[in-house]
């Protein structure tokens, strides 16, 4: 056997032949063509290999996509407790014709007229010298499963403690006035007047 000699083609697709439909082993028919075995196997794995199906372009990017959201499914169902692969979750999701939601689908709020703009009464300055003089508020939303869950809360700038502190799913007046009116019961302020 001569090393790095070349072998045509039609030799190649011979010998496997001999291997694969005659039912020879590869040793014997390697030891009577005086070529290595692992050659042959080579060979074997070259001229076996079926061509693969060209998946038109909108099937793989569907397939990208469907991967992309397994990816979320996956990483919900493992938070749970859930032990799956992605490529289960994957081969499940295609089987039953399953898409991930991601995101929420927001709810469009016809603007109105504009809001009249509260007075600058703090006039920055941010450190009264004692607590209950300045309240400020602010409102966020936190996302949860079910949408979204909004925030209010009141803070003492002296203290800078949250004193008050309202959620709800919705956010419309009543939630700031909630948190305002805990702010209240639990720090029971003078009462003063503003805005002399």
């Amino acid at each position: 056997m001569s090393k790095g000699k070349r072998y045509t083609q039609e030799f190649k697709i011979e010998a496997v032949k001999q291997t694969n439909e005659r039912g020879y082993s590869v040793t014997e028919v390697s030891e009577r063509l005086g070529i290595c075995t692992k050659t042959l196997y080579h060979w074997r794995s070259q001229l076996s290999e079926k061509p693969k199906p060209v998946k038109a372009p909108d099937e793989r990017l569907m397939i990208a996509k469907l991967e992309a959201e397994a990816c979320w499914i996956h990483q919900d169902l493992r938070e749970v407790g859930e032990k799956c692969s992605v490529n289960r979750v994957v081969k499940i999701m295609r089987k039953h014709k399953l898409k991930a939601q991601i995101g929420y689908k927001r709810k469009y709020i016809k603007g109105g007229s504009t809001s009249r703009i509260a007075d600058n009464m703090l006039k920055r300055q941010f450190n009264p010298p004692e607590p209950n003089q300045v309240w400020v508020s602010d409102i966020t939303y936190i996302r949860t499963h079910e949408g979204f869950l909004y925030l209010a809360t009141v803070m003492d700038l002296f203290s800078r403690r949250i004193v008050g502190w309202s959620m709800d799913k919705n956010m419309d007046k009543q939630l700031v006035i909630n948190a305002l009116l805990m702010a209240v019961y639990q720090r029971q302020p003078k009462t003063e007047s503003y805005g002399t």
